[in-house]
């Protein structure tokens, strides 16, 4: 079962269309605006949690604390760390391995929460919002 538990939330602005329940991270050209987080190497900030945005310019708001609906891109197992997984913002299964990364912004892998039951791909499930560079 899928529920939200927003316990804290930042009111931002769409850079783009913005569909409910994906992860976002900070527009880097414009401040105070968010887009969808598209790869694992970008720092997702926390997940629409209001309807769809249909278009730039809309006012959006941001889960970034509590429990929160999102789309599993790959199926995930209870207790898994999961971060963007997909260029639609849903996400999936975060396992980092290997020596850590070396440079600024080289290979950095990030995780926006994670799962307490398993999920498949295609799920629409709750996660507990936990932002953070894992590796």
């Amino acid at each position: 079962m899928a529920w939200n538990n927003v316990l804290r939330s930042l009111p931002k602005i769409a850079a783009s269309a913005l569909n409910q329940y994906v992860c976002v991270t900070p527009d880097t050209t414009t401040d105070n605006q968010v887009t969808v987080a598209s790869t694992s190497n970008l720092d997702a900030i926390g997940v629409v949690y209001q309807a769809t945005v249909p278009t730039y310019g809309y006012a959006v708001n941001i889960a970034v604390e509590g429990e929160v609906k999102v789309f599993f891109a790959a199926s995930t197992g209870a207790g898994a760390r999961v971060g963007v997984a997909s260029t639609n913002g849903a996400v999936g299964p975060v396992n980092p391995s290997g020596p850590a990364p070396s440079g600024a912004g080289t290979n950095r892998i990030y995780s926006i929460g994670f799962t307490e039951s398993p999920h498949a791909a295609g799920d629409l499930g709750t996660i507990h919002l936990d932002p953070r560079q894992i590796v």
